[in-house]
């Protein structure tokens, strides 16, 4: 990050971190707060989280045709022109402000999304080594260590796993093929498999845009028999639930051959 961002995102309080205005007291404006907020009054899919026109469905067509490894998809907002700009502006101008705010929009609406079912284990999206050292830090274990400290409120043995380790080869650019994005990438973290048996887990990341992130750590979790996988983001693409069935069909032939192989 260069001199003059860094200056532009912490010390010029006057104006909102995400658009811009002008402000007298805040750091955020009371429009950026209220448009992305999440929106209750629209019937979606109890499971993947996808509008539904039918209020008298709890499923949508897909997820009442397919097993889908997830229990739940949740999302705070719609990744529109707002979101996108508040997203980025996340991620790479080091701002702890809108980090705060991201993961207050987390904290205060867990309890709407999943009521007292509190989750067991807490674990953030991972990068590659690339990516980290260019932005300096993991902006999503900033974001799970919060819904964790809030869980912990509840629920003293609730565990927010870390990386010991990055992929070198892990690809998330959104222009890439699905079959690349999904492609095996080995994830180290500092989970024993008696850590999460029977256990709820729940995946924390800023974005979801085809799921390919959460499908490779659930393929890496496989075979320790945890109780449910659930993914919670800030926001979700246009085209994700379209690019979320390819990513199935991929993850599927995935643990497909994988249990051909372990079959021989």
């Amino acid at each position: 990050m260069n001199i003059f961002n860094f200056l532009f995102y912490n010390f010029l309080p006057n104006n909102c971190l995400i658009c811009g205005r002008t402000l007298k007291n805040n750091n955020i404006c009371s429009h950026c707060e209220i448009s992305l907020k999440p929106k209750f009054n629209i019937n979606r899919c109890k499971l993947c989280y996808k509008p539904i026109n039918n209020k008298y469905e709890d499923e949508c067509l897909y997820c009442q045709q397919y097993d889908i490894p997830i229990r739940y998809i949740r999302y705070i907002m719609e990744y529109k022109e707002l979101c996108s700009i508040f997203i980025k502006q996340m991620k790479y101008s080091s701002s702890r402000k809108l980090l705060d705010f991201g993961s207050d929009l987390l904290v205060t609406n867990y309890k709407k999304y999943f009521g007292n079912d509190f989750h067991d284990i807490i674990i953030p999206a991972y990068s590659s080594k690339k990516s980290l050292e260019e932005r300096g830090f993991l902006h999503t274990y900033f974001l799970a260590k919060n819904v964790y400290k809030y869980i912990k409120g509840y629920k003293n043995d609730v565990i927010l796993a870390e990386y010991t380790d990055f992929p070198d080869n892990y690809k998330r650019r959104a222009h890439l093929p699905l079959k690349l994005r999904l492609r095996y990438s080995k994830i180290n973290i500092n989970l024993r498999k008696n850590d999460i048996i029977n256990k709820k887990i729940l995946f924390i990341d800023d974005m979801i845009t085809t799921g390919s992130s959460a499908l490779n750590l659930l393929f890496e979790l496989k075979a320790y028999g945890f109780k449910s996988f659930d993914i919670y983001t800030l926001g979700v693409s246009k085209d994700f639930y379209s690019n979320f069935e390819q990513s199935l069909e991929v993850y599927n032939k995935k643990m497909l051959k994988f249990y051909s192989k372990y079959n021989d």
